[in-house]
């Protein structure tokens, strides 16, 4: 990406896929910052970033997008399909002529990018059959959910699924830290349609290092919070915000 005509302010990159292939991941590379952000395949994914005195802050080649083979979309799955059932999702996956499979992982994923493990469902054909597997996740979100399926062989050799996704009715809960670059080290907390409960708050920085560990309590519904940190560096964060049912990074930026 060729960076030009910048001043000192914080600035945000945009980049929403069309058409882009599952199959495939990218990253954006941050040479100032020395950091490596994955760029979602279905969602807008957004960067912030501040140009400061440093003159390598500006330099022209800062930043670039490094495309990755996630693996290739195995043959044996025919279909995957994400359907709501009131509260529930119903997920289903079809194979076909399937061999040598041990199991099967149902992963999952609040912004299509980092995926955990949820459901694992043992193989029962490997006989060269076509067989429907189903999973109902009983724990989704409201907003959006999306999945994968993730094929296990004998030799443990791994294949992956499409991914797809389905929102359920109902305002999405979230939270946003305002305002954003924050200073003082107070990062200002807003929820918004969140349920009641506790909350872990993780702060790391662009190395991936934990700098800062909350607990919050909240009421229920809509607050704003200000939450007082250890002192920061100028850069790039990610605040974790984790509950019951519920997980959301953000993106913190904090300047001097």
């Amino acid at each position: 990406l060729n960076l030009q005509s910048t001043s000192k302010k914080v600035y945000s990159l945009q980049f929403k896929p069309a058409n882009m292939s599952q199959v495939v991941t990218a990253y954006l590379q941050d040479k100032f910052n020395g950091t490596s952000t994955a760029i979602s395949m279905v969602d807008t994914t957004k960067y912030n970033f501040e140009i400061t005195a440093d003159a390598k802050s500006a330099g022209a080649d800062r930043f670039s997008i490094v495309f990755k083979t996630a693996g290739v979309l195995p043959i044996t799955f025919s279909s995957v399909k994400a359907l709501k059932q009131n509260n529930n999702i119903a997920v289903q996956w079809n194979v076909d002529n399937e061999t040598n499979v041990r199991a099967y992982e149902v992963e999952k994923s609040l912004d299509g990018r980092e995926f955990k493990k949820v459901n694992t469902t043992k193989a029962t054909g490997n006989d060269h059959s076509m067989i429907t597997y189903n999973w109902l996740d009983v724990d989704a979100f409201k907003g959006d959910n999306y999945y994968r399926i993730r094929s296990i062989s004998h030799n443990s050799a791994t294949e992956y699924s499409k991914v797809v996704k389905v929102a359920l009715q109902g305002e999405k809960s979230l939270v946003s830290v305002y305002p954003n670059p924050v200073q003082d080290a107070i990062i200002g907390l807003q929820l918004k349609d969140v349920a009641a409960g506790s909350y872990n708050l993780v702060l790391t920085n662009s190395m991936g290092q934990v700098v800062d560990v909350k607990t919050i309590k909240h009421a229920g519904g809509s607050a704003a919070l200000n939450i007082k940190t250890a002192t920061l560096k100028s850069g790039n964060y990610i605040l974790e915000v984790t509950g019951t049912n519920f997980k959301q990074s953000i993106k913190v930026l904090v300047a001097h």
